[in-house]
């Protein structure tokens, strides 16, 4: 019930103006990808690497769940964009949040600015009409761990400073 009444407001709002739906419509769109060079505008190969490993386990567990595990997409009144396949987690939201998260692990000056823009990417899925809220919360849930599982694995990619003894 909440899931539906969240939903309902936020996908309330498309359609009440053609440059929220656009702005939508491109963040949807755009934004991982964006995310993705943003990854790699960072010219760090260990930062590149966890970024990309994040994406690609994040896409994994994703769709190996929409595999066993089908949840129908919301029935909106404003579908601003078309997907056809399970809405359950939200690919889009899990890969944002894996590619910010790996940013975050890495510098926080761009890490919060790109978990920002995740979370945006999150509700513009639900503004656009392809996933219920508990999908994103789940996608994000997933790509926070992952990228964080991952950093883990492979180690810190923060660049090491001596301390004087």
């Amino acid at each position: 019930m909440l899931d539906q009444t969240i939903f309902s407001v936020i996908n309330g709002l498309a359609g009440a103006s053609s440059i929220l739906d656009w702005t939508g419509i491109i963040i949807t769109t755009f934004g991982v990808p964006f995310l993705g060079l943003i990854v790699l505008l960072t010219k760090k190969q260990l930062v590149v690497l966890k970024g990309l490993t994040s994406f690609v386990i994040a896409t994994a567990i994703e769709l190996g769940i929409k595999a066993v595990w089908h949840v129908p997409r919301p029935d909106a009144a404003n579908v601003l964009v078309t997907a056809t396949n399970s809405s359950f987690p939200s690919g889009h939201s899990a890969n944002a949040f894996a590619l910010a998260m790996t940013l975050y692990l890495y510098n926080k000056k761009i890490g919060i600015p790109a978990l920002i823009f995740a979370t945006i990417i999150g509700i513009s899925r639900i503004f656009v009409g392809v996933h219920w809220p508990i999908d994103v919360a789940v996608g994000i849930m997933l790509g926070i761990s992952v990228a964080y599982g991952v950093d883990r694995l492979l180690g810190n990619s923060k660049k090491k400073t001596k301390t004087k003894k």
